[in-house]
């Protein structure tokens, strides 16, 4: 008998469930998040798996692999991230290095994988392919001198003759689209991969725990800190506790941390969110213009609660 094909993994999240589950109403990936959606205006309560993804993120074409085979081969590092996590949860302190190296390396992945960068080098790309298409066409001969050294360089057909006119009228009304193919991004993204955790790996470490009175943590579609040049950068990892980078120490490895700071923190997390936040509850507690302010999001976002499909 033949056997089945199988079955390829197209919804890749940039944010793993593992990390989102710990800020559900169980602390698991069964519970639900209370999300609000800047771009909808809506608030909603998904479940992880149901956020913070896109269809065909991770695919390779590359031959002899399988498309989701990088997806796939994610999978058992983001879990062992996690439970190093789940034990700083419990335990309120740093873990050995080598337990905690999953952890640094998880959030520069969060700070390297997102769509966030994806859409500011395409934007980039954009402008510069703009440019230069502009400027081939500024003159009939740079055009024409351009287009032979191409065919005779092998990158553009000997038979294929676009006059100069008809190029520019097409550069002119952009009568075309620019886009990065899926493995140019990856190739890109494991390539400054090493440096963004170099950067991480240099910090001063610490696990904040909230005080028993101070509002919960939220997290975000964006997660991983984006100033990685700044004095302190932040990372939560539960509504309870969250991790402090310093690039001096001067602060202890275990310290609790009051409502105040948990505003800042939360305020932080909702400016580098992309479209998305997460939180345990629907109120969410922030720092602006040195006062603390409760929302709830709920309320905010006009309509009522619901599954996301």
């Amino acid at each position: 008998m033949p056997s089945k094909p199988q079955q390829v993994a197209r919804r890749h999240h940039y944010v793993s469930q593992g990390y989102l589950a710990q800020f559900t109403n169980t602390g698991t990936s069964k519970g639900v998040l209370c999300a609000a959606d800047f771009t909808t205006k809506e608030f909603f309560q998904p479940k992880p798996k149901e956020v913070a993804f896109e269809f065909d993120f991770n695919r390779i074409e590359i031959d002899g692999m399988a498309p989701d085979a990088l997806e796939t081969a994610l999978g058992p590092f983001e879990s062992r991230a996690i439970r190093h996590i789940r034990e700083i949860c419990i335990t309120g302190k740093l873990p050995a290095m080598d337990s905690f190296s999953y952890v640094y390396n998880l959030i520069a992945l969060f700070a390297v994988r997102n769509p966030a960068m994806r859409e500011a080098a395409l934007r980039t790309e954009q402008h510069m392919t703009r440019v230069i298409m502009n400027t081939l066409t500024s003159s009939e001969t740079m055009y024409e001198s351009e287009i032979r050294r191409s065919k005779e360089a092998g990158f553009i057909r000997p038979e294929l003759n676009v006059p100069f006119h008809q190029m520019k009228d097409f550069v002119k009304h952009e009568a075309y689209t620019i886009s990065i193919p899926t493995q140019r991004h990856i190739h890109t993204e494991f390539t400054v991969f090493n440096d963004v955790l170099d950067k991480i790996a240099q910090r001063y470490w610490s696990v904040m725990t909230v005080e028993p009175r101070a509002p919960d943590l939220i997290t975000c579609d964006r997660p991983a800190p984006t100033l990685l040049g700044a004095k302190t950068i932040f990372f939560t990892i539960s509504p309870r506790h969250a991790l402090l980078g310093a690039e001096k120490p001067y602060a202890p490895c275990e310290f609790e941390i009051n409502a105040e700071h948990v505003g800042e923190i939360n305020a932080e997390l909702m400016s580098q969110a992309t479209k998305q936040i997460y939180s345990r509850t629907s109120r969410v507690t922030l720092l602006s213009g040195g006062k603390l302010i409760s929302c709830d999001l709920e309320r905010i976002f006009a309509r009522r609660s619901r599954s996301q499909p």
